[in-house]
This record gives C-alpha cells, structure tokens and sequence, in this order.
C-alpha cells in the first residue's frame, strides 16, 4: 500500500495531464488551472518545509559533529534567521507587521497625485478621508503615466525608491520639487532619511557580489578547460578550435572592425551549424525525457518511490 497508493496518484494525474492538453473544453482547462494554480502551490508549501528542516537537521548535525567547515554552518543559518524574519516579519515591502522600514519621509497617493506628511497619523487620516484632504496645489508631483493603472501596487517604499529622496526634497528624473506641505496639517515636512533592511539589499549587497566572485573564479577553469579541450588531436577537435576562436573573436568590436565579414561568419555560425546541433540535442532530451515518462507512468521505474521493488 505504501507504494501502490502514490503510484495511483502519480498515474492518475499523468493522464490528466495528456488529457488537458489535447482536450479543448473549457471546463476540462478550468480545472487544470485549479489543479496547477492551487494545489501545485500548496504541494510547493510543504516541499518548502521539508527543504527548511532538511536544511536545519544537516548544518545543525554538522556542527554537533565538528565536520569539515562546520564554521560556515552558522553563517547558514544565521542568513536563513534573518531572511525569514524579513521575509516574514516586513514582507517584501518592508512594511508589514513587524516592518523592516523604519523612518523616512512619509508619502502617500491619491487620484495619481503624491502627498508628504509630518506623521504616519496624519498619512491614515487623509487615506481615510481623501477628498476632504486632496489638494492638487499641495501635491509634491504627479505620478508618472505607468504607475496611474497600477499604482496600489506600489507601498511607500516602493515609490521612494521610484522617485528618488534626496537631500532635503523629492527628485524625478533629476528635477527639483517645491517645498513639502502636508494636505492635513498645511505644516511643511522635513525631509527624513530612511534606514531599511530589505531582501533586495540583501540580494544586492551579499548575493550578488558572492556570485560575480564566484564566476570570476570559473572563468580561470574555464580557460585551462577550454585549453586542454581545444587541443588539436583529430579534425573533429581541429573544426571545434576553428569555430571556437571564429566565435570568440567575433564578439571583440575591434576584430569586428577590422576584419570585414567577421560578425556575419560568427552570426551563421551560431544561427546554423550550432542551431541545428542544438535541436538534435533537444530532440534527443525530449525523446528521453518521454521514454523515462512512461516508464514512471506504466510503474517500470520506481526510483522515484526510494528504489527497490
């Protein structure tokens, strides 16, 4: 039972599958989206909580046992804390119950116009009430055309980010916007500088150069593994060298220059030989892919279920 009743599952909604595909009616594409919207989407829910406990049992046991690195461990899972507490906590906008924005000028919207205010008190009185406090003339700018249809999308967050706060006034596109008076209290705002610890920052800030390390590093194997690959051994290898270096030194705008015909050679080189390598490829990947498919659809191969009969 433990593995005929997964197996049903499995083949039951494989043939759902083919069947939503090649059937046209409304109801049965209906239906699929549910299955494919939802329920995909809680499935993904429970594979994510099975990944973050993996993800704790392995470093956790790592550091009991002091294995190789296990010093790295606590930067895992400390990175895994603090990004579950903003994600969480502040959202993705940063502003939810326990916001990871703090401070910064108050802004708001309304009717395609942005408003400052001196406290987030005076910001819900005037969402609360909008046309009794809605003052063109007292507006710091007009939002751009594209925000106009989506813009509650965009939380005060976001829209500092679109409009840029510098130094004591509101900035679009570099130009300056008159002094700040709020639409409540007709005082004028000071502007406040915002400190905010958001996942963008983060991606930004740590991911993001951690990678480029990372693949400045490949290129130096990349390099020594193009070397020992393009070695001319045999013609094969002798036509791969030649496509390779047409390739490459193709993509320098100075041998482009130089050398007339260079980019249109490299351009059919990409287009045509290699395109038509690249679909056999995929042709081959998808018959694999289909055989495999069925093996697991018919219960021929149960490697999925763990192995074994």
């Amino acid at each position: 039972m433990k593995r005929r009743f997964p197996m049903t599952i499995m083949f039951l909604f494989a043939i759902w599958g083919g069947i939503s595909v090649f059937v046209g009616k409304t109801k049965v594409h209906d239906f699929d989206n549910l299955l494919r919207n939802k329920l995909l989407l809680i499935v993904g829910a429970f594979a994510i909580i099975l990944g973050l406990g993996s993800l704790i049992f392995h470093h956790t046991q790592k550091i009991k046992r002091k294995a190789r690195f296990w010093q790295y461990s606590y930067v895992t899972l400390i990175a895994l804390a603090v990004t579950t507490f903003i994600g969480l906590g502040g959202g993705v906008r940063g502003e939810r119950s326990l916001p990871t924005i703090f401070g910064g000028t108050v802004i708001g919207a309304h009717d395609g116009l942005v408003y400052v205010f001196t406290s987030q008190a005076e910001k819900n009185l005037f969402m609360d009430e909008p046309s009794r406090y809605a003052d063109p003339t007292k507006a710091v700018l007009e939002l751009p055309r594209e925000f106009e249809t989506d813009f509650n999308r965009f939380e005060a967050s976001q829209l500092r980010e679109e409009i840029h706060l510098k130094h004591t006034a509101l900035q679009l596109k570099g130009q300056p916007i008159p002094p700040m008076i709020s639409p409540v209290s007709n005082q004028q705002v000071a502007y406040k500088k915002e400190f905010k610890i958001s996942l963008q920052q983060l991606y930004e800030g740590i991911l993001v150069p951690c990678g480029s390390t990372m693949f400045a590093m490949l290129a130096f194997y990349m390099c020594s593994a193009a070397y020992r690959a393009f070695r001319m051994r045999n013609l094969h290898a002798g036509v791969l060298l030649v496509a390779a270096f047409i390739v490459m030194l193709g993509q320098i705008p100075l041998a482009t220059a130089f050398i007339p015909g260079l980019h249109e050679l490299r351009q059919w080189i990409l287009d045509v030989p290699n395109l038509a390598s690249k679909r056999g490829i995929m042709i081959g990947v998808g018959l694999g892919a289909s055989a495999t498919s069925f093996k697991i659809i018919l219960g021929i191969e149960r490697a999925w279920l763990g192995g074994g009969e």
